[in-house]
């Protein structure tokens, strides 16, 4: 992991997939090369959703083939046999040359994938830490002017999207009831109770 001045950089390499990720401050700059192709993509941190996925990348001919190799090995006698370790040394690349990624759908519709390797946990654990003290920054504030409502169904989604915790919501919410039920009951001093 690299970090320059508020942003982190990841780098992946698994196979034929280099992935780099770039945190910074507002976004997370996606860029992922296979051996045929280069994308680069900004994904606000609002974007990203919070429930993943997983995806594995794998060869499904190599392991057919090997399947069917080692079949013809297994049956046929004599000359067939040298068909079995060919089978089985495809079986093996193919095993070894899976990846397994955690995908990130967004808002969107872009996909942010994360490899499986040692650096997973602590790339997934930053992304989802930058993403919310990112939306409380700029969306965690109470706007007591906002319909009860209004307040209560943006705090709701900011909890299911995994933006604030179950101790933040339930704060928030007693928070909102507390203040708008204390406008609705008038003050004696108010113009109309004398």
């Amino acid at each position: 992991m690299e970090t320059q001045n508020d942003s982190q950089t990841f780098e992946q390499k698994a196979v034929r997939n280099k992935i780099k990720l770039n945190l910074r401050e507002e976004d997370v700059v996606f860029r992922h090369t296979t051996s045929n192709s280069n994308s680069s993509t900004e994904i606000p941190y609002v974007d990203i959703k919070a429930n993943t996925w997983e995806f594995t990348e794998q060869n499904e001919w190599l392991r057919n083939v090997g399947f069917l190799w080692v079949a013809i090995g297994v049956i046929l006698p004599g000359t067939g046999r040298i068909w079995l370790p060919i089978g089985v040394g495809c079986l093996v690349y193919f095993w070894f040359t899976r990846v397994h990624f955690t995908v990130f759908d967004t808002h969107a519709g872009n996909r942010l994938f994360v490899i499986k390797d040692k650096k997973h946990d602590e790339i997934i654990a930053t992304l989802m830490n930058k993403r919310s003290e990112f939306a409380k920054k700029k969306y965690g504030a109470i706007i007591y002017e906002n319909e009860m409502d209004f307040e209560m169904n943006r705090f709701r989604l900011m909890h299911k999207e995994k933006i604030i915790s179950d101790e933040e919501y339930e704060s928030a919410t007693v928070e909102i009831e507390s203040y708008h039920a204390s406008k609705a009951i008038p003050s004696p001093l108010s113009p109309g109770n004398k």
